[in-house]
């Protein structure tokens, strides 16, 4: 499907989308936007961005500034995915999930019951709440669109019977995104999501004799597990610029001077460490986004 499609998914999953000249964006509920498609590079004007910021309370958006990369997006592109080219414990790990494990495309009833339970222990794992994804209605109707969607495929990782783990991967713009990567923690140890991954993976190239799949982008806070693991499933890391628009009133905090008198209350530790670093990165990113102004205002 092209962009355009994607969005009338989107709005078809319930999901909020607000158009500013031809750039969609998904607005969550708590006043939060991302761009639509995520993973495309955008350049939203000054103008565009001043409008976005009146609506939301913040929004993300990846870009390209050259020589002002903060992000990276994970990406497997080839012609060959053969269990050869993984290091051996990677290898050992998908030959016990493809010994362990069926992957097939999951029925919506799995889907319904199941998969909502994965998304609520998952989602409860990360701390984390997404309603569409946790309420047994609109799961039931977001998964029931995404299932009749060409475009959309399903993959599931079952063990007697019983689903374990699924991915939604969504074919955009030549492009597969990858959505709900979700697992039975108690089935870890037989690794579902390397065995869909490389069960579907296969499947594309043996069919089409290539894929661009994207596992997305880095995480704001690090979280070492995952990059890890995208790694190890010989995703490769592309850098990017991950822009962070923030609206005029929380801007309001992000300058120097408030940069100042965080750092010291944190330098006689009269501020949490966490807080600090989340400031810092707040910062940073503001940088960042003026970089950006600059670069399209050339």
């Amino acid at each position: 499907m092209n962009a355009s499609d994607f969005v009338e998914l989107n709005k078809k999953m319930g999901h909020n989308i607000l158009t500013i000249s031809n750039q969609s964006w998904i607005v969550r509920d708590d006043k939060s936007a991302i761009s639509i498609p995520s993973l495309d590079n955008i350049f939203p004007s000054r103008e565009e961005l001043n409008l976005l910021k009146k609506r939301v309370r913040y929004a993300l958006f990846k870009t390209e500034v050259p020589f002002f990369y903060n992000s990276s997006e994970f990406l497997f592109v080839g012609e060959s995915y053969d269990i050869n080219l993984f290091n051996s414990k990677v290898r050992n790990q998908i030959r016990k999930g493809l010994k362990s494990c069926i992957i097939k495309n999951p029925t919506l009833i799995d889907l319904y019951e199941r998969g909502l339970y994965l998304n609520i222990e998952t989602l409860k794992r990360h701390n984390r709440s997404v309603d569409y994804l946790q309420n047994k209605k609109k799961w039931s109707s977001y998964i029931e669109i995404l299932k009749n969607t060409s475009d959309v495929t399903i993959k599931g990782a079952y063990i007697n019977d019983k689903l374990i783990g699924y991915i939604i991967f969504i074919f955009v713009n030549g492009k597969y995104y990858i959505y709900h990567p979700f697992m039975d923690k108690e089935y870890s140890s037989c690794y579902p999501m390397n065995t869909i991954l490389y069960t579907f993976i296969n499947e594309i190239i043996t069919k089409e004799g290539s894929i661009n799949i994207s596992y997305g982008l880095s995480s704001f806070l690090e979280k070492e597990g995952l990059d890890h693991f995208k790694k190890g499933m010989l995703f490769d890391e592309v850098k990017c610029t991950r822009i962070l628009l923030l609206s005029d009133f929380y801007s309001l905090f992000i300058n120097r001077y408030v940069y100042k008198i965080i750092s010291v209350l944190s330098k006689f530790r009269l501020l949490q460490s966490k807080l600090y670093d989340k400031y810092v990165h707040l910062y940073k990113e503001r940088t960042i986004y003026y970089a950006y102004l600059k670069y399209i205002s050339k």
